[in-house]
This record gives C-alpha cells, structure tokens and sequence, in this order.
C-alpha cells in the first residue's frame, strides 16, 4: 500500500511539473485546469488499454488499427510528460488524437464499434478544455466526417460495414442523431461552465470583500485551501503558508490545541451536519497571538459522511481586550464598593461621632482642641479614600476606544 501510494504521488508530481500554473478565474483558466485532471486519468487507462487493443486488433488482421492505438498512447504520453510544449499545444494534441481514433475505429469497425463513442468525447473534451465555442470545431469536423463516410460507402470508396441492421437509411440517421447530440454538448457545456464561473467569481468577491478568513478543509485529501483573509488577518506571505492540516494545527497556541482537535472530532462524530464555534489563540506571522472565534460545518455526501469542512474565521482579540478591561473595571468597582462601606462609612460615622462631643456651649473648653484635631484626621483620610476612588473610578483607555468605535 504504501508503495501504491509512492508511486502516486510521484505520478502527480510528474504531472503537475507540466502544467506549473493553472490558477486564474477565466474560462481559460478553469478550462487548463479540468485539461490536468483529465491527463491525469486519462494516461493510466490509455496504458491499462493499450495492450488488449493492440493484440484484438492484429489478432484481427488490422495492424493500421494497431499502430494507431500505439500512436495515440505515444501521444497522451507526450501530451502529460514532453517537455516544451505549450499549454495549447497539449490540449490540441490531445483532441485530435482522440478525433483521429474514433475515424479509425468507425473505418474499421463501422457504427457497431466505439468510434462514434470517441467522436462524440472528442467534442466533450473539446468544449471542457477550450474556451468559448471550439466544440462546434468538433461538431463541424464530425459533420464532415459522416458526409465523407456517407459518400465513400455510396461510391464504395470505403468498405460498407457487414451486418444485418446495416443500411444506408440507417448510417443517416446514426450520423444526424450524432452531429446533433455533438451540437448539444457544444452548447451545453459552455453555458453550464460560464454560470459555474460566475458564480465562483461571485462567491470569490464576497470573499474578498469580507474581513473574515474563508477556509475550505477537503477531509479525504487533508488540504485547506483558505481567502485572502489569512494573509491580511495573521501577515502570513503566499509562501509562509501551505495547505495541510499539520499546518493549520500547528499555529493553534498549545493550550487550545488539543481542546480544539477533540472538539472537531467529537463534532464530526456526533453531529456533523451542526456548525461549530470555537475560540483559540492562532500564531500570526510576526510570532504574536490573536484571538479568533472560528464557525465551522461539515458537507455531507449522499451518504452522510462527511467529505468537507467549511468555516469563516473572524478576529476576536479587540473583543478580548474590551472584555478584560471591563473585567478589571468591575475590580476596580468592587474595591470602590468595599472602600465605600468600609473606610468612607468608617470616617463619615468617626466625624460625625466627634461632632456630638464637641462642646458648643463653652467652644473654650480644652477638649474642643482634642475633638477638632480628631476631626482634622478624619477629613484627611477620607479625602485620601476619595482621591483613592476617584483614581480607581476612571474608565480604561480600552473601554474609552470600544464606546468612540460604537
């Protein structure tokens, strides 16, 4: 298995050498892409292919028909691995190899055979890798193709196919229900990418023009693939970041990083069709913290598992600050209300105490001097109380910039 495994990954490797940049939101663009990923099945069934075909077709006396299948998998080969070759180049390379394969395969075996199968799938690869309207290229070149076999079996310039349902009546009617289904994809698919586009493009400006971090987690490859939100949130550079889970998990601080992972399984055990909030401390790139608070959920497949997670995060590290200083401020309260019924209520009562034994009658009397240096003590320590609370009552800077912000 892990061989199997090796080996693959060598493969794609090898693959995406050859096409090094397919990024972009065009149709161009998306339809490169969709070129890399049809390479990349398309080779390993043109080798698990080629050696039954060679040997049924020599087998059956056709050796042009066995060159054919050996010219076209030298074809794919160079298409996935030459070296120098354009993009374009590539793909046209590609949809002519399999326009000429399906030619053979209708000379040789008629309308019974799969040549028909591969003209029409060169129209379908032709409108999925090319933009604009260049399937009808092919529709037009199909079109072509069933008039010329049409003429050549009426002058018997090409060998009619042997059957009983063969007739001339209906090889019209196998090329018209052809052409046309030909026509259809070159019309459908075109439109069906344009509003795939569009709505990825729209999907895309919403990204962009929200704050918060996008992130996309496909759980059967491990990768994340995230907005531009994370570069400007944690000033991360396009290549300090990567795609991986191990990535990801790393920059969580390690005191909420295995709180998080259990929270996330837990999640997707339990109940993975519910959203998930979580608040952690992530690493930003100059090596501080911020605090986020991250909404997740899962997309199910059909049958309920979960194939990936999807989550905007947002950052919460001013929200922390005010919520710290509100909690240092209700200290502060606190001590205020305990100073209040302790030290001022103290002094108000010690005053008020030496007041009743002041003497008013005789102001004279020698213990007034006693009473009123009392009283003078008193004032200064509850003036002292007072400046004590006036110093605790101010309210934090923090709590200042939340209300001018509000």
């Amino acid at each position: 298995m892990a061989i199997f495994v090796g080996v693959r990954e060598q493969y794609l490797s090898l693959i995406m050498r050859q096409f090094p940049d397919t990024s972009g939101d065009d149709n161009n663009a998306s339809g490169t892409r969709l070129f890399k990923h049809i390479i990349i099945f398309f080779l390993p069934l043109s080798i698990i292919t080629l050696v039954p075909g060679v040997i049924m077709s020599l087998s059956e006396g056709m050796p042009i028909l066995a060159a054919m299948d050996l010219m076209a998998f030298l074809v794919v080969l160079s298409v996935s691995f030459g070296k120098g070759f354009a993009i374009a180049h590539r793909k046209a390379l590609f949809v002519a190899i399999i326009h000429l394969i399906g030619v053979a395969l209708l000379y040789y075996l008629g309308s019974y055979g799969p040549g028909m199968l591969y003209l029409l799938a060169g129209t379908f690869f032709t409108s999925l890798i090319f933009p604009g309207k260049r399937g009808f290229w092919s529709t037009a070149f199909i079109l072509a193709v069933c008039i010329a076999f049409s003429i050549g079996y009426h002058l018997q310039l090409i060998p009619a196919p042997q059957g009983p349902y063969y007739s001339p009546a209906a090889w019209i009617t196998v090329s018209v229900n052809l052409v046309i289904l030909s026509a259809t994809v070159a019309v459908l698919l075109p439109r069906l990418f344009r509003r795939m586009n569009s709505a990825d493009k729209s999907f895309k400006t919403v990204t962009m023009a929200t704050t918060e971090t996008i992130w996309e987690w496909n759980l059967d490859s491990s990768r994340i693939d995230y907005n531009r939100g994370l570069q400007e949130m944690f000033g991360y550079k396009a290549g300090e970041m990567e795609d991986t889970r191990e990535w990801w998990m790393s920059r969580i601080h390690p005191n909420d990083r295995e709180r998080v992972e259990a929270k996330l399984a837990r999640a997707l055990h339990d109940a993975p069709d519910q959203s998930v909030q979580l608040e952690f401390s992530f690493l930003c790139a100059d090596g501080s913290y911020k605090h986020i608070s991250n909404r997740s959920i899962a997309i199910l497949d059909e049958n309920g598992r979960a194939i990936k997670i999807i989550g905007a995060i947002q950052d919460i590290s001013k929200i922390k600050e005010y919520i710290t200083a509100i909690e240092r401020h209700n200290e502060k309260l606190e001590e205020i209300s305990w100073l209040y019924s302790h030290s001022v209520r103290s002094q108000v009562a010690t005053t008020l105490g030496l007041l009743q034994l002041y003497n008013k009658r005789d102001i004279t009397d020698p213990q007034n001097s006693v009473i009123i240096d009392g009283i003078d003590t008193s004032a200064h320590k509850l003036d002292t109380v007072i400046k004590l609370i006036n110093e605790l009552s101010k309210v934090p800077e923090e709590l200042k910039q939340y209300r001018r912000n509000k």
